[in-house]
């Protein structure tokens, strides 16, 4: 994932649900976190660019957008990309749950497969009129979607960005919108 110069990375923290109890003691790092079963992993790994959510808890922390579980509150308003790997083979964090999230309207930013649901991407970039922007929203899984039929839970109507260019199915290139 790459913004660019309007891009602010948020310091915050991952919500305690997805803490697991072996969180901050490396020696335990079989258990670190508890990623909820519905968000989108790649090898175990919640990816860079998942959409993020501020934690129902009240502590400023974040969990995965999705719509569903994991200290998720019922009517959510979309936070930010998240910019690290969390837990599975790519993890960056170690247990600690100190992640940066991506913010800024109108900020650009390049989001690499699979951190993004591909599904109807490009039919709807290719029906699009030129200047009609392409709206992505939070899927099920945490990963932006172009479909709100791909959309799980309540205030998943959010757009949280426009989708300017589907140059592969290796990458897209997206407006944020939060």
């Amino acid at each position: 994932m790459q913004g660019n110069w309007t891009a602010t990375p948020f310091s915050t923290i991952l919500d305690p649900s997805l803490l697991g109890s072996g969180s901050n003691d490396p020696d335990l790092y079989t258990d670190l976190y508890n990623v909820p079963a519905n968000v989108y992993t790649l090898q175990g790994s919640i990816l860079p660019g998942t959409v993020m959510a501020r934690g129902a808890n009240g502590n400023g922390s974040v969990v995965v957008a999705s719509g569903v579980g994991g200290g998720q509150p019922a009517a959510y308003q979309a936070f930010g990309l998240l910019n690290n790997f969390v837990a599975g083979t790519f993890d960056e964090l170690w247990g600690d749950p100190f992640v940066s999230v991506w913010q800024g309207p109108d900020s650009v930013y390049q989001i690499l497969y699979p951190a993004f649901n591909s599904t109807g991407l490009s039919a709807a970039f290719t029906a699009a009129a030129i200047g009609q922007p392409v709206p992505l929203y939070a899927g099920p899984d945490g990963r932006l979607a172009c479909s709100t039929a791909f959309v799980g839970g309540v205030g998943s109507q959010q757009v949280v960005a426009y989708l300017l260019d589907y140059p592969s199915n290796g990458y897209i290139v997206v407006q944020l919108k939060i």
